[in-house]
């Protein structure tokens, strides 16, 4: 089974949502065109979906998968979670760091074992690996640069 692997902006749920529904029929949902669904997906350009936009099209993509999982759900909340998290937090960062030389090498070691001892078993624990330094990644991405700060009314 793939493990789901949280988006961290909303361009990487649209691409998921899109690769997984198809660029054709997700601008179909939102009655946009393609282009316009390739521009929510690339991560420099600003657009985004409209909240209905993204609601409907994580609806098509729970509908495709069968599953509870939303992409851009899931993006929203990671993003909310970076807002409330304490910034500036420089021992908090240096333990980050050292969980991620930790992880990544042990994700290196087990990769090279899998690409030595090619069966199911070390396979499996490099990809345990991999998705373990790719947590400690995210957490380490998320406390370096955090998203903006609402801005208060």
């Amino acid at each position: 089974m793939t493990k789901i692997r949280e988006p961290l902006s909303v361009a990487d749920a649209i691409t998921e949502i899109a690769k997984t529904v198809g660029w054709e029929e997700s601008a179909a949902i939102v009655g946009l065109t393609v282009r316009t669904i390739a521009y929510w997906s690339d991560p420099e350009d600003p657009r985004e979906p409209k909240l209905s936009q993204a609601l409907a099209l994580d609806a098509a993509y729970r509908a495709k998968t069968k599953s509870d999982y939303a992409p851009v759900q899931a993006a929203y909340a990671y993003q909310l979670d970076v807002l409330q998290a304490p910034v500036g937090n420089r021992e908090q960062l240096r333990q980050i760091v050292g969980e991620l030389v930790k992880e990544a090498g042990e994700a290196v070691c087990a990769v090279l074992h899998a690409s030595d001892n090619p069966d199911p078993k070390a396979e499996r624990e490099a990809i345990r690996e991999l998705d373990e330094a790719a947590e400690v990644i995210g957490r380490a991405r998320a406390a370096i640069v955090p998203f903006p700060k609402a801005a208060a009314s």
